[in-house]
């Protein structure tokens, strides 16, 4: 059986940072852990009919890198986001916005302490690895230990959830395939990774309290990556103006089948361009 490397699974163009031209305001968009620029190409697309430029990174690690996954750190993840943002800063005259998901929200806090936007969009803002999980606090020591877990090894690839989760990554997958049903069973996702990811979300905490610029954040009462009780210890710690709008549905809020889609993207889309205050 011939083996599918995981860098298929995001072999599309669509998983490359993007550009979308526009005039006002410049918008920088940050992706999730184990997402890509994908995954934001929808509300994107929604804001830059309203006018916006948005640019959106592959942070690293992930994507067309998703091999050295192992080695990259949450400092990475940061400094390439802020590279990003200082360009689109450049470009803004002023009116920039910057916009997060999920992991690359945690990233947008920190940004937003270290060199404010006009504005913050939090979509389902990660902080916390894995709630109330005993486990967490020893991710530093367990990683030296375990390498690697093989997160799709029990995949139900008749689930439609998890179908979606698939066809999110790559939707030319053939997921009734027995070989690529295999292939993907074999996918290791490092443990530092996870770490980090851990990192990330205390970075956000950290940086919150800094953060003084207006606010938006969108979550889901559904939300099981991202509690909403997490949410809101967050949303206590900045020191501006904040708007949480909780809303029907799971993490996926960026996804255009989402219960809440047309929701979120209206809101955001009125608050990028000054029209939600």
């Amino acid at each position: 059986m011939t083996a599918l490397p995981a860098t298929h699974l995001f072999a599309g163009p669509e998983h490359q940072a993007f550009a979308l031209p526009g005039t006002t305001p410049f918008v920088l968009a940050i992706h999730g852990f184990m997402g890509t620029p994908a995954e934001l190409r929808p509300l994107a697309h929604s804001l830059a009919d309203l006018g916006a430029a948005v640019t959106a990174p592959l942070l690293p690690g992930f994507g067309n890198e998703v091999q050295r996954l192992s080695t990259v750190t949450a400092k990475e993840w940061l400094d390439c986001a802020l590279q990003s943002w200082q360009q689109v800063r450049a470009r803004s005259n002023g009116a920039a916005v910057l916009l997060g998901f999920s992991m690359g929200a945690a990233i947008a806090v920190q940004i937003a302490a270290l060199a404010p936007p006009e504005r913050l969009v939090l979509i389902a803002p990660f902080t916390r690895l894995l709630p109330g999980d005993w486990r967490v606090p020893f991710l530093p020591l367990a990683r030296r230990v375990v390498k690697e877990l093989r997160p799709f090894a029990n995949a139900d690839f008749g689930n439609p959830s998890t179908r979606k989760v698939f066809e999110a990554m790559n939707p030319a997958l053939d997921l009734d395939d027995p070989t690529v049903q295999a292939a993907l069973r074999e996918v290791r996702l490092p443990l530092s990774a996870l770490d980090e990811l851990r990192k990330t979300g205390q970075g956000a905490l950290r940086a919150a309290r800094h953060v003084r610029c207006p606010v938006l954040v969108i979550q889901g009462f559904d939300d099981r990556t991202v509690p909403p009780w997490t949410t809101r210890r967050l949303v206590e710690r900045f020191a501006g103006r904040v708007t949480l709008i909780e809303v029907p549905g799971d993490h996926q809020l960026v996804r255009l089948d989402h219960p809440s889609a047309e929701l979120a993207f209206r809101l955001i889309g009125q608050y990028v361009t000054g029209g939600l205050a």
